[in-house]
């Protein structure tokens, strides 16, 4: 997975923390897509980002919103999208 780009829809889950994590450390960029804020493993992550050692970035936002899709897509130009997305009751 080193030096692909993966989207994970939903990433802020269980599973979605747990996929995150692995493909970071098998060297990938990954980028979260979720209605939730990011969970605090997530953001310990992402600050190590800021110092140059992963390559993690998130937006706050739906599925469901077609514009912040395009925008996401557009973007981050993934090789890979993981839709992992649900509608929690």
């Amino acid at each position: 997975m080193e030096n692909k780009k993966v989207t994970v829809l939903g990433g802020c889950g269980f599973v979605g923390m747990k996929l995150t994590t692995a493909l970071l450390s098998q060297g990938a960029s990954v980028h979260i897509l979720d209605v939730t804020e990011l969970p605090q493993e997530l953001k310990d992550a992402q600050r190590e980002k800021k110092k140059g050692r992963t390559k993690l970035t998130f937006t706050k936002g739906s599925v469901t919103d077609y514009a912040c899709l395009l925008q996401c897509f557009s973007s981050f130009s993934p090789d890979i999208i993981v839709h992992l997305a649900s509608w929690g009751m």
